[in-house]
């Protein structure tokens, strides 16, 4: 009787270990960051700068030019010691926006209601103005308080909307000899953080060129070995 043949023991068969996965959960919404609130700024815009006498205080001399600088446009008006009355019972915002067609507006109000004893009386007002300006883009720009204010900041910010609202009471300004103006510098830098808050330049969409040079072609420096 043949010996049993003996039989190799059966291989177990190979496992590839799979990684683990990353996300634990691949229908989870993505949080997307929110979309960038600024103003864009480029050759086709066309900017008014308009209120009391600050904006004769540099803000609005350097928005202008910030504007400028990417080939816009830029116009400024103001009436001395002007409020948000004055500008709503006069026909000056149709006469400035049939003159200048803007695209952006800053409207910079409120040095002479810092001190009114009932400030919600100018709401009303506020948005009259904000209305007149129609679908354009713009920047309401509260006082730089120089001591205290008695709530006309809190009514612009609340009344100014769709109008986006820039507190100036947190820019540290350097000032004129009466201490309430801003100065040259002071001017320069409330300008500069009004921009840093609500616009952004965008470059230019021109394509620049590309040119090929011709590998024949001797470069004007070349030296001549003959």
């Amino acid at each position: 009787m043949p010996a049993p043949v003996a039989r190799a023991p059966a291989s177990k068969p190979i496992v590839e270990e799979l990684p683990v996965a990353i996300a634990e959960d691949v229908t989870a919404p993505v949080e997307l960051p929110p979309p960038d609130p600024r103003i864009s700024i480029d050759k086709d815009t066309r900017l008014l700068v308009f209120g009391d006498s600050m904006v004769n205080a540099g803000i609005g001399y350097f928005l202008k030019k910030r504007v400028e600088k990417v080939g816009g446009y830029g116009e400024t008006d103001s009436i001395a010691s002007s409020t948000a009355p004055t500008w709503d019972k006069n026909k000056r915002i149709e006469w400035l926006i049939e003159k200048t067609n803007p695209t952006v507006v800053v409207v910079v109000l409120g040095a002479n209601e810092v001190y009114l004893p009932f400030p919600r009386a100018t709401a009303n007002h506020i948005k009259s103005i904000v209305e007149r300006l129609g679908d354009r883009q713009c920047v309401w720009v509260g006082p730089p308080v120089w001591k205290n204010q008695t709530g006309v900041v809190e009514v612009q910010r609340d009344n100014s909307g769709p109008c986006q609202y820039f507190d100036s009471q947190g820019v540290k300004l350097a000032r004129q000899p009466d201490g309430i103006h801003p100065n040259y510098e002071g001017g320069r830098d409330w300008a500069a953080a009004v921009w840093a808050a609500h616009f952004v330049a965008k470059a230019s969409s021109a394509i620049t060129p590309v040119i090929t040079p011709d590998p024949s072609a001797k470069p004007d420096n070349a030296i001549s070995t003959r």
